[in-house]
């Protein structure tokens, strides 16, 4: 038996509403993810680099191209909001675009809020004004602390009012269309 995907319209149907949760914690990984074009964006099961990288810790990591880029963490996409504007590293060379950082992306222009994709070194970590990693079983988290780099001093106390309007938006989005695993005949 073979499942395909469809994506339909939900209708009267409760979703979990994206909501805010406990800031986190991350680290920065030794392990450096290999820089691949070729599967990058893409989420695959050769996912060896973010299974070493996990195992250096106990707390989820910040993983770095072997050319010193931030890409994403082990389990999630990363975004950096700084002056206004929501930055999320490239992945050209490597890394996955997973379904909740590809709605929070589309969340932004769709509220006019400024997204930029960009390559980015550590150091841009250290002037956020908040960070956030978003997958699609945490959804959309705050970091409070990068380990080494540093602690939730460094930003702002309270969430900015950005950061609202990307949640009740990518929950509506996610209201309007769900991708549902049907099971089909493909012979």
């Amino acid at each position: 038996m073979r499942f395909c995907a469809s994506i339909q319209k939900k209708e009267n149907k409760s979703i979990k509403a994206v909501k805010a949760i406990n800031p986190i914690s991350l680290r920065v990984c030794k392990h450096k993810l290999a820089i691949n074009p070729a599967l990058s964006k893409i989420k695959h099961t050769n996912r060896l680099d973010q299974i070493i990288a996990r195992n250096e810790g106990e707390l989820d990591g910040i993983m770095l191209s072997t050319d010193e880029n931030v890409i994403e963490t082990t389990s999630a996409n990363l975004f950096v909001y700084k002056g206004g504007v929501f930055y999320t590293p490239d992945l050209s060379d490597c890394g996955v675009s997973g379904v909740m950082r590809q709605m929070f992306i589309e969340a932004c222009r769709q509220s006019k809020i400024e997204v930029q994709q960009i390559t980015m070194k550590l150091d841009f970590l250290k002037n956020a004004d908040a960070i956030y990693t978003t997958n699609a079983l945490s959804q959309i988290q705050r970091v409070a602390k990068i380990d080494s780099v540093f602690s939730n001093q460094r930003m702002q106390k309270s969430e900015p009012a950005e950061i609202k309007i990307i949640r009740k938006k990518v929950d509506q989005i996610s209201r309007a269309s769900a991708i549902q695993i049907t099971e089909c005949n493909l012979s």
